[in-house]
């Protein structure tokens, strides 16, 4: 979300404060060109997620597991890799 009002030089609103940024926007800012905005993150009123329970665990360690089938676990890269993907979508759900 914008923090400010986008303004032209001679003050007229583009965009006002709090909305939010589309890739329309950016093209529309950019041929204007408006270089830079002021953001504010919207995530500072969001409640946090709950901790995943034992089964959603276990979904995400079978999704993972069947996404890798086809490779070797036991090689240290693989292993990092469903590590890595696991611990993002334990965060993300």
């Amino acid at each position: 979300m914008t923090a400010v009002d986008i303004l032209t030089p001679t003050g007229h609103v583009l965009l006002p404060a709090g909305s939010k940024l589309t890739s329309r926007h950016i093209r529309m800012l950019n041929a204007r060109g408006v270089d830079d905005v002021a953001i504010a993150c919207a995530s500072r009123d969001r409640q946090p997620a709950p901790s995943p329970g034992p089964a959603d665990i276990e979904e995400i360690h079978g999704r993972i597991t069947q996404r890798f089938q086809h490779n070797d676990s036991s090689h240290p890269f693989v292993s990092e890799l469903m590590r890595l993907c696991e611990s993002r979508l334990l965060n993300r759900e």
